[in-house]
């Protein structure tokens, strides 16, 4: 089941409130599935999202790491963000090969970039962020969060 928690329209160099929202209800163990286009500034929001978290560490992209980890502060208690990108991934079995699973039960919070191609995979509950261009506003995205129980 699908229940819209959050939605919002803003500029891509705006979006501190949607994070501040995600920092507020998350809590240590959850998981973000991120959902846009490529370009659509997903790793843009995690590293606004880390930045409000305390985090000191220079967010970049995974494409090619797969897995990045940053040290935060998520209600006065240290632990770790877990920025994923699975774009290059084929596969459930790929993911099992390194251990995905157990590596995302660790504490943290985990964000996924492209984990929508394995919605199944995931145990719910987890949260769904939806990021779409407006069309005719280049800059402007709608933004949903979504709980998936």
């Amino acid at each position: 089941m699908k229940k819209n928690i959050f939605t919002k329209k803003s500029n891509i160099e705006n979006i501190e409130e949607i994070a501040s929202f995600l920092c507020d209800i998350l809590k240590n163990g959850d998981l973000i599935i991120m959902k846009g286009n490529l370009g659509f500034g997903k790793t843009t929001f995690v590293r606004i999202f880390a930045k409000l978290l305390k985090s000191d560490d220079i967010v970049s992209s995974p494409s090619f790491t797969l897995i990045n980890e940053y040290d935060i502060i998520l209600k006065n208690e240290e632990t770790i963000l877990r920025h994923v990108d699975l774009y290059r991934l084929s596969s459930e079995d790929e993911l099992n090969n390194i251990g995905f699973k157990d590596k995302i039960k660790e504490r943290g919070i985990t964000m996924i970039e492209w984990g929508d191609k394995f919605e199944s995979y995931f145990d719910k509950p987890y949260y769904e962020l939806e990021i779409e261009m407006i069309e005719n506003e280049e800059n402007s995205r709608l933004y949903r969060i979504n709980l998936i129980q």
